[in-house]
């Protein structure tokens, strides 16, 4: 990283790449841009990150490095570029050249003050607007209305739009976090035209220059802060006209000019008028065909309370301003455009805005069927800030006075609750209990850098369901709600609330409507005002992007949109309840016949469970039924709780496959589905996991409760079978028993489990005397380097590579298995390469002693891989002894193995070893696991196993024709 800084402005540079990795204001301690880790580390674009063109992979050599510049160059077959950075006092320069090319482009993630690295940065939320200064003004004689836009063009950043904007002949763009002033000016100094797409965390910029055979761009970032819009920009001002978009005939209007100075200081004059301009391109707009048109302006007058505005580099300074009452008339009024004009020191700063007599209508109509709503109007128009389109600017008025505010049903009619519910309900509550049963909105946790977060709806939650059921004081749930109102108006309820940022926060959504349910008898009128407006707002944007795809995002939107609609009579809550039963009835297709979530990981079907199960509960309410929904005669759901129940080791934990950890599942589709279908076993794992540690995540499992009390008391105790083959998911387990102590064996062989998947296939975990031994690297978290460049890789997991190259996504299959006495075989096979095939035979001896024998077709140098806990004792020629401090093992190998280590998870080392053989046709490797401290010794082929008096002799070669031969 190459970082160039002065007093005002941090830039670092990913070297490698040239990709600005921050630009941090330090005078506000705002980040603009969003970089992603993994792209840069990896130097390979993806999810719109790390892209410019001319692409080219090769490093980055550094030409020239300063205190306050650098230039990279590239080069590779026959294209080269040249790129720039040049810190400025308030910003940077960069300019970029390519040979070779037709087109340049630069690409910005441009957070509008939440950037940094993802992971880290909270991102783009709904208070981001920016302004564009773009294209060409209409000639006042034409008819067209091509040019017809406000002087400079407002749009509202819109999360997961992917609305492509382009801008030609693009002179500058402004983005700003409108609710805390800070602001990214990025000027085009050469000609450029300008691609926006709002996405996922950020807006996407792309900045594009064209040429024949070479092709340059140069542009400017310019760090300012106390602005909430900008109308004008040059070298040395930037200014705002702040006052509404849209206003009612005979209004006045009240707003404000505020100067941010970038090089000027001291006293500027400053007057100002409205003027309504008529022009053919006004009458095209407005769709009016007429044969003369009186083109002209008029002026109105303005009052500043001041003319003269004293600057001062680097900050900002205001004049507020009142106009006349702007009226309206057919005759001139409705065939002009009316702007807000100033004059400063010969600069013309020009804003337009609409008098619109169908927005005073709109407004009246509010007023007499809402009058409390007035006051929530917002005066920004996203249809008058874009590009002008002010008939339709009242639409969200009319739409506001047609809705529909009165609550449908309680979800939650019960105030009491028996008493194994009760202690639920504690359990629930315990993780925020301060003194026993007041709960106490702990602030640290509920927000991050002053956004609040889903961990406060969360907390919201528990207070008032302290409050009903428990009798503690409600002052903390009001508090919190009011958080959250404020929050919605501030445009900032979105991070961890980021199923409408882009994530499964937005379940804080189902808290939230869960605690209005609750107290809503309670509530000041004004605070239920105003988060029935922001539950409309919240179901409209879950609306447009709920969707039955398959993913733990998309169905955490569908549960929030399913309980906001069940709550509220919103006009489109029929539309929300349609929409979300239909997700939750497609994701139970998702699920494979033996239960398994399609992405293969037990912690994320773990956590679609959750959904499932809470989304199943809110479904009832409306006597929908979706726990009997059913395939293969068996209800889909019902299996699916069985699935997780069936991969759990003794020590109830999940094991670490794909993208999983080794955590205790959370209880409550346990408890919910043990109560559903009158299963006392599932319910009983699911109190078992309470014992355990894990707490409930929803108050849904206490409130089940109360229909399932009888079951607690049932004699029916969980046991797992000793082998347990999950064939469509592909897992194959072996216990020695259901004691917490018992050795537990899992292979995967099953699909590659789409996003959350591994080329991991035969890979296995063995774990014994309470702990892992034998395991998968597991998830390192997708926002660190060792996710990407261990985790998913295969040889990160215990199977054969060829080489250390990673394994096609592929799926195995189990070729045959039997039980014999205490012993058990069984056969696996994968193409897990190009025109190689794996098969891999497991006996379990005693069900205690793994013997793994792999048998290779293909050509190549292959790697018998296995990761290890604890640290090695001492190596030998074909053994090495370990210790996790509490169990001795042995790994007995054909070879003496390389010995290095690896990662489990995000921060576990582990000893990785290995063995290399070269096949070229077929290859026999194998390798023993005795999960206890043994003596091992070798005759010929065969190995011998002494502990506690007694000696097991396993012979490979034996158990390879065993094994393999008539296997088919």
């Amino acid at each position: 990283m190459i970082t160039l800084e002065n007093d005002n402005i941090r830039l670092i540079i990913h070297e490698a790449s040239g990709t600005i990795t921050e630009l941090l204001d330090k005078r506000s301690n705002t980040q603009h841009l969003l970089a992603r880790k993994p792209e840069l580390e990896l130097m390979e674009p993806g999810m719109g990150i790390l892209e410019i063109e001319p692409f080219i992979k090769g490093k980055r050599s550094v030409v020239d490095l300063s205190n306050d510049s650098v230039t990279l160059k590239v080069e590779e077959g026959g294209k080269a570029l040249v790129k720039e950075v040049k810190l400025m006092r308030q910003g940077a320069l960069i300019t970029i050249k390519a040979t070779g090319v037709n087109r340049v482009r630069e690409l910005l993630h441009v957070a509008c003050g939440n950037g940094g690295y993802w992971g880290e940065a909270l991102g783009a939320m709904y208070n981001c607007r920016y302004f564009v200064k773009f294209g060409f003004t209409e000639p006042p004689n034409s008819f067209s209305s091509v040019g017809l836009k406000p002087p400079v063009s407002g749009f509202r950043f819109s999360k997961h739009s992917y609305n492509d904007r382009y801008f030609p002949e693009l002179e500058w763009i402004a983005f700003i976090n409108e609710s805390r002033r800070v602001g990214l000016l990025v000027k085009c100094l050469s000609p450029c035209y300008g691609v926006v797409e709002d996405q996922f965390f950020n807006v996407e910029l792309n900045l594009v220059a064209n040429g024949k055979g070479e092709s340059s761009l140069t542009y400017e970032l310019t760090l300012f802060n106390g602005l909430s819009r900008v109308d004008y920009a040059d070298d040395d001002l930037i200014i705002e006209v702040n006052s509404p978009s849209v206003v009612k005939p005979g209004d006045s209007i009240n707003g404000s000019l505020s100067i941010y100075s970038l090089s000027i200081s001291g006293g500027l004059n400053v007057n100002g008028y409205v003027k309504l301009v008529k022009s053919m391109p006004t009458l095209g707009r407005r769709g009016y065909d007429v044969d003369r048109v009186r083109v002209g302006e008029f002026k109105l007058g303005l009052t500043l309370e001041g003319n003269v505005i004293n600057l001062k580099p680097g900050s900002a300074s205001t004049v507020r301003f009142t106009t006349e009452p702007v009226t309206w008339s057919m005759e001139d009024t409705l065939y002009s455009i009316p702007y807000l004009e100033f004059n400063v020191n010969g600069k013309v700063v020009s804003r337009a805005f609409s008098i619109n007599p169908d927005y005073a209508a709109a407004v009246n109509a509010l007023g007499g069927r809402n009058p409390g709503l007035v006051n929530h109007i917002n005066d920004w128009s996203d249809e008058v800030e874009g590009f002008y389109d002010d008939k339709l600017a009242s639409m969200p008025i009319y739409e506001l006075a047609a809705e529909d505010f009165s609550t449908s049903r309680r979800l939650i009619k019960e105030r009491q609750l028996p008493e194994e519910a009760v202690k639920v309900l504690k359990e629930y509550l315990s993780s925020d209990v301060k003194v026993y049963p007041a709960i106490f909105l702990d602030l640290s946790k509920a927000t991050r850098n002053g956004y609040v977060t889903s961990a406060l709806a969360d907390m919201i939650l528990k207070s008032a369901s302290s409050h009903v059921f428990l009798g503690s004081p409600i002052s903390d749930a009001l508090r919190g709600l009011e958080m959250v109102a404020s929050a919605y108006e501030r445009g900032e309820l979105i991070h961890w609330f980021n199923g409408i940022h882009g994530g499964a926060g937005s379940a804080g959504l189902l808290q939230l409507t869960l605690a209005y349910d609750l107290i809503e008898d309670e509530l000041p009128e004004e605070l239920k005002t105003r988060l029935k407006l922001m539950f409309r707002w919240a179901q409209g944007e879950l609306i447009k992007l709920t969707n039955a795809w398959a993913g733990n995002w998309e169905l955490t939107e569908a549960l929030a949109l399913l309980a906001i609609s069940s709550k509220f009579n919103f006009n489109n809550s029929r539309l929300g309840l349609i929409k979300a039963e239909s997700v939750f009835r497609s994701t139970l297709n998702y699920f494979l016949n033996d239960g398994g979530w399609l992405e293969e990981s037990a912690g994320y079907h773990n956590a679609v469970l959750n959904i499932v199960t809470w989304g199943a509960e809110l479904l009832r309410l409306s006597g929908i039924d979706l726990y009997s929904v059913a395939r293969n005669g068996e209800p889909v759901i019902r299996k699916a709780v069985y699935w997780l129940w069936n991969v759990l080791d003794p020590r109830y934990r999940m094991p670490a496959l794909e993208d999983s950890g080794d955590d205790v599942p959370n209880p409550d589709p346990f408890i919910i589905s043990g109560v559903r279908y009158n299963d006392p076993v599932l319910l009983k794992v699911g109190l078992r996991l309470m014992e355990l540690g894990s707490r409930p995540t929803s108050l849904l499992s206490a409130l089940a409760l109360i229909d399932g009390y009888s079951l607690v008391k049932s004699p029916i105790e969980p046991r797992h079978e000793q082998v347990t083959v999950l064939d469509d998911s592909g897992r194959f387990i072996v216990r020695s028993s259901d004691e917490y102590n018992a050795t537990y064996f899992i292979l995967d062989y099953g699909p590659h489990g789409a996003w959350h998947g591994h080329p991991d296939k035969l890979s296995f975990e063995l774990h014994s005397n309470g702990e892992p031994l034998i395991v998968d690297a597991g998830s390192g978290g997708y926002y660190s380097d060792l996710h990407w460049k261990w985790s998913r890789r295969s040889i990160a997991h215990n199977t054969v590579t060829l080489g250390d190259k990673d394994q096609l996504e592929t799926r195995g299959r189990l070729v045959k298995y039997w039980v014999n006495g205490d012993d058990v075989y069984a056969v696996f096979e994968a193409n897990t390469y190009p025109g190689v095939n794996h098969r891999r035979g497991v006996v379990a001896l005693g069900k205690l002693i793994y013997v793994i024998l792999d048998k290779i077709s293909g050509v190549g140098e292959f790697r018998w891989n296995i990761h290890c806990m604890g640290n090695v004792v001492y190596m030998k020629r074909n053994s090495m002894a370990l210790t996790t401090g509490r169990t001795d093992y042995i790994i007995v190998l054909p070879k003496t193995p390389e010995v290095t280590y690896g990662w489990r998870g995000h921060s576990t080392r582990t000893v990785y070893a290995y063995y290399e053989d070269h096949s070229v046709g077929e290859l026999n490797m194998w390798g023993i696991i005795i999960p206890f401290k043994a003596d091992v010794g070798f005759n010929g082929s065969e190995v011998s196993i002494t502990y506690g008096g007694s000696t097991y002799v396993v012979k490979p070669l034996e158990l390879y024709n065993l094994l393999f031969n008539n296997e088919h």
